[in-house]
């Protein structure tokens, strides 16, 4: 058929699919969300003062310590999919520091659910523990005490996690704050898909409608507008718009049809 086409048709709905597509990739990055938090403290259980040292000695198991702090680290799975063991390409460790000395064994707390076993140890001047699946919501505690603790107020915990750029310290953001920026892309994404479904429907639906006569072009040069009821291999009959008369032409008379164009 001679018939052009015009491409500028599918342009709004073309963008209304790109948009729908785009707004359904940050929906499921949204929903696909693996994350890992902390807190970590350590408050002191004895300190003594330069001043009154050399006349106060503290002794932990017979053995003396200049202080004490209680290093308390709570890990928690604040995401919405599981952490598998085999995500762990470096196991969970806070560096004590080259000073530290670790008095006791470390203890494991509170676990949620309370079957969960985290293996903890000491290596060198590290609190390790070893990597472990952890499901959505899942989390435990671990405290030791520690003496002659490097930087206590600023020690945190490190690791390497598969989908994990870095692990949040609870302490400096708040899990509201997390919920906020989450809800936020979802919000973006909802937005999106919303406007691109409008954008097709109108497109197809909703716009304004195009004319229903087309141009015929002559090989000899005139034009006709009309409505084009049949074309064959032979000939081709146009309604003309302005009279409603008939017209038959060859195709060897027809150099051109254009749709929708008067």
């Amino acid at each position: 058929m001679l018939a052009a086409f015009d491409p500028i048709v599918l342009i709004g709905p073309a963008i209304g699919v790109v948009g729908i597509a785009v707004s359904v990739y940050l929906w499921r990055r949204g929903r696909v969300r693996p994350a890992l938090s902390y807190r970590l403290t350590s408050p002191p259980v004895v300190n003594v003062h330069r001043e009154v040292e050399d006349r106060i000695s503290v002794f932990y198991d017979k053995e003396r310590v200049a202080d004490a702090r209680l290093l308390d680290l709570r890990v928690t799975n604040t995401g919405n999919v599981d952490i598998s063991a085999t995500d762990f390409e470096e196991p969970l460790s806070v560096a004590l520091g080259t000073s530290a000395r670790v008095l006791n064994r470390p203890r494991v707390g509170k676990t949620v659910p309370p079957e969960l076993r985290p293996q903890v140890s000491v290596d060198r001047q590290d609190l390790v523990i070893a990597p472990l699946l952890l499901n959505a919501g899942d989390s435990f505690e671990v405290t030791v005490l520690v003496s002659e603790l490097t930087h206590g107020d600023r020690l945190s915990l490190s690791a390497r996690v598969a989908g994990v750029p870095k692990l949040i310290n609870s302490g400096t953001e708040s899990s509201q704050q997390q919920q906020t920026r989450s809800t936020v892309k979802t919000t973006q994404a909802y937005f999106m898909a919303v406007v691109s479904v409008i954008a097709v429907v109108y497109s197809l639906f909703i716009g304004p409608a195009p004319n229903d006569h087309s141009i015929v072009v002559l090989a000899s040069g005139p034009r006709l507008c009309g409505d084009v009821l049949r074309v064959d291999a032979n000939r081709i009959v146009v309604k003309l718009k302005d009279t409603g008369t008939l017209r038959s032409f060859s195709l060897a008379q027809t150099r051109a049809i254009r749709d929708k164009a008067c």
